[in-house]
């Protein structure tokens, strides 16, 4: 050993005799593992959007997560800052607001100018990656930046549920959809007599019908259970005869099938697919109507009229939803009930409405 080396192995020892330390901890410490390194950004998204099986809520998230990765992609996990979450939160926002303003037609405003969905919606993405980074031991809850910020309060709601009359001027619009009108007025109808999600839509097969209940079967939507909804029976005739004359041969076949073109033989729709279809729907509708003219908003419409028909257990029962008080936790209506109501509503018989006793 040369006497630099001699000199600095003594200084060494001298400064762990002086932090209570031995070579016994040096050489322990040195036959442990490597640490796993921290992941960065983008590499701790991609381990998290899988996560996230259903459609929805991916789809949800996804922009969100693109944003992120696009701002702080190749930063380490535990680099980003909580005000540099928030401005980027903040842009988001900022971003919504600008496309919303575009996006007005003929002076009507499109009820969504705040920009504080695309913001919340992005937040919660945010919270999922860090959340999970969380779980996985990466970091600590102390050390989460995300867990400081708050979502942006949802201001009163600008949009309203369409009224009877707008309601027939959306089915006449649909007859006049320019690609496909047969779909679109199938899935008008469907979406406003069951009040299902876009996905929940999308996942009905042809063993979900059930012609003797007069019923369909939609599948779970953002991890509710399936849930079993009236419809008439000419609704059902449709459902069958646009899944069977577009390929549907099998109880596992999807009901909702785009037109054959050429050889290229039917497909299952998509979520664009539905959204070009609505797109083309509000050409043939006014501009005040059409601003309010949304698988969701024909949801809102529907659980709306249920709602006021029969109280908010019966409309809560048709959305699928949990009970949001204790009461009507106790008084969760009844398949019957839903039936009864959804009769009234739309001015048909239903068989399952016969199943109530009393109402």
């Amino acid at each position: 050993m040369t006497g630099d080396r001699e000199n600095l192995a003594r200084t060494t020892l001298e400064m762990l005799h002086l932090q209570g330390l031995t070579l016994a901890d040096l050489e322990a410490v040195a036959q442990q593992e490597p640490a796993s390194p921290m992941p960065t950004v983008a590499e701790q998204v991609a381990v998290v959007e899988p996560l996230y099986t259903n459609r929805h809520t991916r789809s949800t998230y996804r922009p969100g997560w693109r944003r992120l990765v696009e701002a702080f992609g190749d930063r380490r996990l535990d680099d980003v800052k909580t005000s540099d979450l928030r401005g980027l939160l903040n842009a988001i926002r900022e971003a919504a607001r600008r496309d919303d303003a575009y996006r007005a037609t003929d002076g009507v405003a499109t009820g969504r100018g705040s920009g504080n969905g695309a913001m919340a919606n992005a937040l919660h993405a945010i919270r999922a990656v860090y959340r999970t980074a969380v779980e996985d031991g990466l970091i600590s809850e102390g050390e989460n930046p995300a867990a400081k910020l708050k979502a942006p309060r949802r201001g009163a709601p600008t949009r309203r549920p369409l009224t009877r009359q707008e309601y027939v001027a959306v089915v006449d619009a649909a007859s006049r959809e320019r690609v496909d009108p047969w779909l679109a007025s199938v899935i008008v109808r469907f979406a406003y007599e069951t009040g299902a999600r876009t996905s929940g839509m999308l996942g009905v097969r042809l063993d979900n019908l059930d012609p003797v209940r007069q019923t369909v079967t939609l599948p779970s939507e953002k991890g509710e259970k399936v849930l079993e909804q009236p419809i008439s029976a000419e609704l059902l005739e449709h459902l069958i005869a646009l899944a069977t004359e577009r390929g549907a041969v099998d109880g596992a076949d999807h009901v909702f099938r785009q037109r054959r073109r050429g050889k290229t033989p039917p497909k299952p729709l998509t979520v664009r697919t539905v959204e070009g279809t609505f797109e083309r729907i509000r050409e043939n509708l006014p501009a005040d109507v059409a601003v309010h003219v949304t698988p969701h908003w024909l949801r809102h419409t529907a659980n709306r009229r249920m709602e006021r028909v029969a109280g908010a257990a019966v409309a809560e029962r048709f959305l699928g939803h949990e009970p949001s008080t204790m009461n009507h936790l106790y008084a969760r209506a009844l398949p019957g009930e839903v039936a009864a109501a959804w009769s009234r509503v739309h001015g048909v018989d239903h068989p399952l409405a016969d199943e109530l006793d009393g109402w």
